[in-house]
């Protein structure tokens, strides 16, 4: 962030640690809010936005940390990681919050996904909506793949993080139509506002997988 003017970490040499962003660097702090966001503190942090106090009172915490906007953990040998954007994050029906970005990370490791994007806000679980790679026939055989995936998954999740079940959505996502940035990013609001009618019908079929043709 060019809020620090600097590193605030590093996996310095022979100290890696895979998986994270490392340990901090000289004087800088950090700690986890109570939400989950990674706050830090350096010699080198800003004094504010100029001429803008309203951004700049958002950006620090009571005590003087900068809030990041990443989710994450710290270890019991102060190494970061990073699992999520903090705006990305979004709460069940029961009071869950949910990371979307590695669940997202695990189902786009399938060879017949080509994009996905996990959804939920106000739901009882998270669901994941799929495109497809090219060459995949909509049918049974496919059917099967997606919820042995969707239950392998959920496998590595926590119980409040498991997709309750997978949308195969026919409609592309591209830049044209606007699902996507220019870098091939999911636009995460574009698909909740797309889907997100269908959620709470979707939530009662209880099938674990559901072809969508639209």
């Amino acid at each position: 962030m060019t809020e620090f003017a600097g590193v605030t970490h590093a996996n310095l040499p022979g100290k890696v640690k895979i998986g994270s962003v490392g340990v901090t660097l000289g004087n800088i702090q950090h700690r986890i809010s109570d939400e989950g966001e990674v706050l830090v503190k350096s010699p080198s942090n800003t004094l504010g936005y100029y001429q803008d106090l309203d951004k700049t009172h958002e950006l620090y915490s009571t005590d003087g940390f900068i809030k990041t906007g990443d989710k994450g953990e710290i270890d019991s040998d102060g190494y970061l990681k990073i699992t999520g954007r903090f705006k990305e994050i979004f709460k069940t029906s029961k009071g869950k919050y949910i990371s979307p970005a590695p669940i997202e990370n695990i189902l786009g490791a399938h060879p017949q996904v080509e994009a996905c994007c996990v959804i939920g806000e106000g739901q009882q679980q998270p669901c994941a909506i799929i495109t497809l790679s090219e060459n995949q026939e909509w049918g049974e055989e496919l059917r099967k793949s997606m919820n042995l995936l969707r239950e392998k998954t959920n496998r590595k999740l926590d119980k409040h993080e498991q997709i309750h079940y997978i949308v195969i959505t026919q409609k592309q996502w591209n830049v044209d139509n606007g699902f996507v940035t220019p870098t091939l990013k999911v636009k995460r609001h574009v698909i909740e506002s797309y889907y997100g009618a269908n959620l709470n019908a979707w939530e009662e079929l209880k099938n674990p997988v559901i072809f969508y043709n639209k």
